[in-house]
Order: C-alpha cells, then sequence, then structure tokens
C-alpha cells in the first residue's frame, strides 16, 4: 500500500523529522500535528485546515491540537475531516523525561493512542505506525523478542511504563490489526546533529573522554549498547508502513546482538582516538561511595552517568532480536549498518564544537 494521505505526530522529533522529509516527496497530503500555542486559538486553525484543499499539496497542513487532549486537542468538524481522508498515521511524538511522573507520562504517551485509536475506527481502511521503544523491556533481562509484550517486567521509569501502556492499549484494542508498532534502540542522527529530549550519557562520555584524566563509569562493561542510525530507523518505519505483512505486528528495528557493542567495547574505540583517559567500571551499588571519592578528587575523577536517571541503561544485559524486521526489511533493500560504518568518523579527534553534539541518543 502506498500512502496518499497521512498524518504526523512528532514531526519535530528526529525520527518524526526525517520521516516527515521522506514522505514530502511521496504523498499527495500530509497533515502535522503540532501543539497549541498558548496565544493561538485552535478552533480557527482546525477550521482553516479543514478548507485547506486549495493549499499545494506537496506542504505539510499545520493541525493545532494537544496530544494530552481528546481528539488530539482538535475539534469535532476537525477530527471528522481528517479522519475521513487519512490512510496512514504515523505516531512519532512522546514525552522522554526520565522521572516518575507517571501522569504527566502517560498524558503525553497513553492519551494520544486513545485518540488515533479513535480516529482508526472512524478510518477504518486506514492504518497507524505508532514508535515505541525497546525500554518497554523494563527490567526484563536476557532475550527480548518482537513478540514478547507482558512479562512480569518492572520500570525503572514513567516513560519505559507508560510506553508499555500504550503498547498495551493497542494491542487490546479493535484496531490492532490495523496498526504496527515499530520499536527502535538507541537512535543516533549522524546528518543533522539533531537534539532530542532525553539524557545524552553517551554524548558526555565522548566529550569527557577527550579531557579528563580519570573516569568512573558506574556501569556494566558488558552491557549491551545497541545503536542505530535515525536514518535507518526513518526508512525502516516508512518501508513498513507500506508493507501488508507488518500489519499487526510488532517491530525491532534494532542492531540486534551481532551489531551492537557492549559498553566496554564503545568505550575502548573512543579511547584509543581521542584520549589516554584511565576508564574504571564499578557496579551501580557502590556508587555513593565513588561520587564521595570523586567529591574529593578535586576534579581529577569524573563520575558518568551524570545523571541518576541514566544509571540502569549502563547495566542492561537485555538483548533485542530483530526477526521480523530483518523479514519485512531485507528484501526491500533495507539492513542495519554496522557500528563501524557511522561510529568511526564521529569518534575520530572531533573538534570541541562538535563534541557538544557528537552523539544525539534518545531512548
Amino acid at each position: 500500500m502506498n500512502p496518499r494521505t497521512i498524518l504526523i505526530t512528532g514531526a519535530e522529533t528526529a525520527a518524526g523529522a526525517h520521516i516527515l522529509r521522506m514522505l514530502k516527496r511521496q504523498v499527495e497530503r500530509i497533515y502535522v500535528l503540532a501543539e497549541v500555542d498558548a496565544e493561538v486559538d485552535s478552533h480557527e486553525n482546525n477550521a482553516r485546515v479543514c478548507d485547506a484543499s486549495t493549499a499545494p499539496e506537496t506542504q505539510p497542513l499545520v493541525l493545532r491540537g494537544s496530544l494530552s487532549q481528546p481528539r488530539l486537542g482538535l475539534d469535532e468538524r476537525a477530527f471528522e475531516a481528517v479522519s475521513a481522508e487519512v490512510d496512514t498515521i504515523f505516531n512519532c511524538a512522546e514525552g522522554t523525561v526520565f522521572d516518575r511522573d507517571l501522569a504527566k507520562a502517560r498524558a503525553r504517551n497513553v492519551e494520544p493512542v486513545r485518540s488515533l485509536i479513535e480516529m482508526l475506527e472512524k478510518a477504518r481502511d486506514a492504518r497507524l505506525v505508532h514508535l515505541s521503544t525497546t525500554w518497554v523491556c523494563g527490567t526484563k533481562r536476557g532475550l527480548f523478542t518482537e513478540f514478547d509484550l507482558a512479562c512480569q517486567q518492572g520500570f525503572y521509569n514513567a516513560y519505559e511504563q507508560s510506553k508499555y501502556e500504550a503498547e498495551y492499549l493497542l494491542r487490546k484494542s479493535s484496531v490492532s490489526e490495523r496498526v504496527i508498532i515499530v520499536r527502535r534502540s538507541l537512535t543516533v542522527d549522524m546528518s543533522l546533529f539533531v537534539h532530542e529530549a532525553g539524557v545524552k550519557t553517551f554524548e558526555s562520555l565522548l566529550a569527557s573522554l577527550q579531557t579528563m584524566p580519570r573516569i568512573a563509569v558506574l556501569g556494566d562493561s558488558r552491557a549491551r549498547i545497541d545503536v542505530i542510525p535515525v536514518e535507518y530507523l526513518a526508512a525502516a518505519t516508512v518501508a513498513l508502513a507500506g508493507t501488508s505483512s507488518a500489519m499487526g505486528r510488532t517491530v525491532h528495528v534494532v542492531a540486534g546482538w551481532n551489531k551492537s557493542w557492549t559498553l566496554g567495547d564503545l568505550v575502548e574505540r573512543i579511547r584509543g582516538r581521542v584520549s589516554n583517559s584511565r576508564v574504571y567500571y564499578w557496579p551501580g551499588p557502590f556508587g555513593a561511595a565513588v561520587r564521595l571519592i570523586a567529591g574529593l578528587s578535586f576534579g581529577r575523577l569524573l563520575i558518568l552517568p551524570r545523571f541518576p536517571a541514566a544509571l540502569p541503561y549502563l547495566r542492561q544485559r537485555c538483548v533485542f532480536d530483530d526477526y521480523l524486521a530483518t523479514h519485512l526489511l531485507e528484501p526491500v533493500g533495507l539492513k542495519c549498518p554496522a557500528p563501524e560504518t557511522f561510529w568511526n568518523d564521529r569518534i575520530s579527534a572531533p573538534s570541541k564544537q562538535e563534541s557538544a553534539v557528537a552523539a544525539s541518543f534518545s531512548p
């Protein structure tokens, strides 16, 4: 199926921006949902969108709404008009703050899904591509497959739990067979250096290895760091949207075991190119003691991660399979690149300016 009219949420994110750029060359009409500014009357803007048939089809039509409100914050007329026209929805919007405010996380990550389910119930021939995350695995260890969801796992933060709840809601809905869930791992934008909300743990690591003589990493050197280019994620998401056999499936767009690195491997590759820093790994329970030592070192010992919320992701031993992704994407010529192809240029003695944006990750 080749989409003709799409709705995209989260076009301001790195993944959403790449998807939007790809689709502008492929589809007849694009609706982009944008959050309403305090000074903007959404009712008036929605009315303009309903009457936008004379607008250039190559230019996105902006819908002013609110993800956390019923009907995406659109008035009933605008919601009905878009539902009658759209054939593919890309849900790229999300809240990525790693805290324990579950109410706020649900407002950003679960409530929009309720509205999109309602839209699919009205648009009976439409499909939804929902961008999720492999971190719905939560505290699970070992292999987490594309067929797994509820594994009695706990969650490190409200972000993970709300993304899990969004998936659960979609899979229990009456429109599940028209929903494609794309779980992605960490993403890095190597062309635009786009910053997304989230913890820049590895960006901090790269910059710090250039200047600090001693670094204490509160993590496991054997933890798997599964990273993919956001360009690959966008291309895979668009390809899956047009693949009938992906309907009703959950697909892992990840590097997988063969193309992921351990934290120790990543540190050694970076360190060998940009610095002679000494790196020490400490298990999480020793964090308080190590931080005390660092405080007495007069700046000679750096603690990573700097943000406590990132601690679980330097100890995570979960591995993600990509069985369905390989089966669905390789026939159309899409393969996840080896990490060397998108890491080597970035870890070759970056300049001071580049080090600030050297590796932008999103969970």
